[in-house]
């Protein structure tokens, strides 16, 4: 679940025009024929914002998380696909800004 205080509805923001100065976070497809992705390289202590982040492409069933990587496993192929195509999106953090790709 959340950690206390957190509420996974409070939208987050995404700055697209912004440069890409920040910290650079990977976003890859475990299986081609699995609705796996796993993201990687964002800061410690993240994984929170950047699971809320990846909510907002489809259901999420599932995560795995350790460190600065997550899986996240989606209901379905094309809810991971939308999730895939967040390549060069630029997140804000509230703490900095992230790149996903």
């Amino acid at each position: 679940g959340a950690p206390r205080g957190m509420d996974l509805d409070a939208p987050l923001k995404l700055n697209p025009g912004q440069d890409r100065l920040g910290v650079t976070a990977a976003v890859e497809l475990i299986d081609v024929n699995s609705p796996w992705i796993t993201v990687f390289g964002y800061p410690a202590g993240s994984g929170f914002d950047i699971l809320r982040y990846f909510q907002s492409f489809g259901e999420v069933h599932e995560h795995r998380q350790a460190g600065n990587w997550m899986h996240i496993l989606y209901g379905s192929k094309v809810q991971a696909s939308r999730a895939l195509a967040q390549n060069g999106a630029l997140v804000d953090l509230g703490g900095g800004k992230v790149m996903i790709g």
